[in-house]
């Protein structure tokens, strides 16, 4: 049986949209999974829905750089959740839960969406 860690360096989202794949995504996370992800995850993803949902309204569009505002919402809430989880994981083990998680989601989005030129993410 293969190894946590070598499960975690391997593992992927593939978001699903009415039933078809419609995008697949390589983010690692921890090899750690404990009780209340799920609650960091759809708290994650009502945040980027909600802000999809603004783009979408101010452009007019319910897609950016040809992938689905949805599909990218899914894929920002799985990529700040395994993120977090594999920065909590670095820093306490697997003794780490949930609320320690909470800690490491602002880092999480600072490394997979840097700041660019038209805005800040602090």
């Amino acid at each position: 049986m293969p190894s946590a860690d070598w499960l975690a360096a391997f593992w992927f989202d593939v978001v699903f949209f009415f039933f078809s794949t419609v995008q697949h995504f390589d983010v690692s996370g921890s090899p750690r999974r404990c009780g209340g992800q799920g609650d960091i995850l759809s708290g994650s993803l009502a945040t980027f829905a909600a802000w999809a949902a603004i783009y979408r309204k101010e452009n007019s569009t319910d897609v950016l750089d040809g992938v689905s505002l949805n599909v990218l919402a899914g894929y920002g809430a799985c990529a700040i959740t395994k993120q977090a989880g594999k920065q909590t994981f670095a820093k306490l083990g697997r003794s780490f839960t949930a609320s320690d998680m909470i800690s490491e989601i602002r880092p999480a989005f600072c490394s997979l969406f840097p700041e660019n030129e038209e805005g800040s993410n602090s």
